[in-house]
């Protein structure tokens, strides 16, 4: 062993930290001094690349210690146990999108990956989640610097993320990195004893759509009615491809009216992410028959707990209506974005 590895020794180090009795002027001094050097020896040790499959379990170890599976995880936001992680971490382009931090002996200290899924020009931002030993050392910088390397390369123009609102830390280092604050997203649930009747004298039908349906005319109908949307036809094929998605649609007279995606990768908990109304034609009995439509589908699954829901916080007109039907308010999403 060489002499700086001897300094930093096991037996060295719970001396200088953990030292008990009253230290001198001189032995603070020294302490200190001990503490900075060894910082900078971790973040010299510290070295930032690509994730591998060998890193899968420390992963999954990093977001349980960090506590990342609770409600206001921006990375797992659904996810309860390290099988539901693991089916996210396979959807997941993980291997070629994240980067990892790992010490002197190649051990995972933390994160940061990117999902392109949306189109060629927005992508998602996945942490960064940094192990508490090398917490502001800049490693979540370095991350996050590669990510938007990452992004510069493949062409995107804007790159999202959602954290709690009340997480002012993560709030504080996204802003200091360039990211604006967006919009927020209310997060409704509704629990299986809840009641949702379908609304027979409805002018509108229902429909899910089913892979191989034509994606031109969903396309058409969220741009007309969304603003800045940033969803395109490779967008709605990928997910309709995807059998953990469905797509509920509606029609009056032959035109679509309304469209709603209610995510199934969590059974305990299926989300829904996104309903849009046409801006005309489109009422609260058309929302209520969307939102209906999918809490019976979700709720057929034996093991599903509760039906959760996404709205943007403008959206308060949509509130009364989701409370009526049993939805009631557990968390607030800030939503910030990142223009290259």
């Amino acid at each position: 062993m060489n002499e700086k590895n001897d300094k930093f020794s096991e037996e060295n180090k719970s001396y200088a930290l953990f030292n008990k009795r009253k230290s001198t002027p001189e032995e603070a001094a020294e302490k200190k001094k001990y503490i900075n050097e060894l910082n900078s020896y971790h973040r010299e040790r510290t070295t930032i690349r690509k994730f591998e499959k060998k890193d899968s379990k420390s992963l999954v170890n990093l977001v349980l210690l960090t506590n990342a599976i609770a409600e206001n995880s921006t990375l797992f936001p659904y996810g309860k146990n390290v099988e539901e992680i693991v089916s996210i971490m396979k959807s997941l382009d993980v291997d070629e999108n994240f980067y990892c931090a790992v010490n002197r002996n190649d051990q995972f200290q933390g994160f940061c990956g990117i999902d392109f899924e949306l189109n060629s020009l927005y992508a998602k931002l996945y942490g960064p989640y940094i192990e508490r030993s090398i917490q502001n050392k800049e490693r979540g910088s370095e991350l996050l610097k590669k990510i938007k390397e990452e992004c510069k390369i493949k062409g995107i123009k804007e790159i999202q993320t959602a954290i709690d609102s009340k997480n002012k830390i993560a709030e504080k280092f996204l802003l200091k990195h360039g990211f604006a604050k967006d919009h927020n997203t209310i997060l409704f649930q509704s629990f299986r004893a809840s009641r949702h009747k379908i609304y027979r004298n409805s002018k509108d039908k229902v429909f899910i759509l089913e892979p191989g349906d034509s994606v031109n005319e969903i396309t058409k109908f969220c741009c007309e009615n969304e603003k800045n949307c940033q969803k395109d036809e490779n967008y709605f094929k990928n997910k309709l491809e995807n059998f953990n998605i469905k797509y509920f649609a509606s029609q009056r007279d032959l035109e679509l009216n309304g469209l709603l995606e209610l995510d199934m990768t969590f059974p305990k908990e299926p989300v829904i992410n996104y309903i849009n109304i046409h801006s005309e034609h489109g009422d609260e009995d058309l929302f209520r028959l969307l939102l209906v439509s999918a809490a019976q589908i979700a709720f057929r699954k034996i093991e599903t707990i509760s039906l959760k829901l996404m709205i943007n916080e403008e959206k308060r007109e949509l509130f009364t209506e989701v409370d009526k039907l049993g939805f009631r308010i557990t968390d607030k999403y800030q939503w910030m974005n990142y223009k290259i």
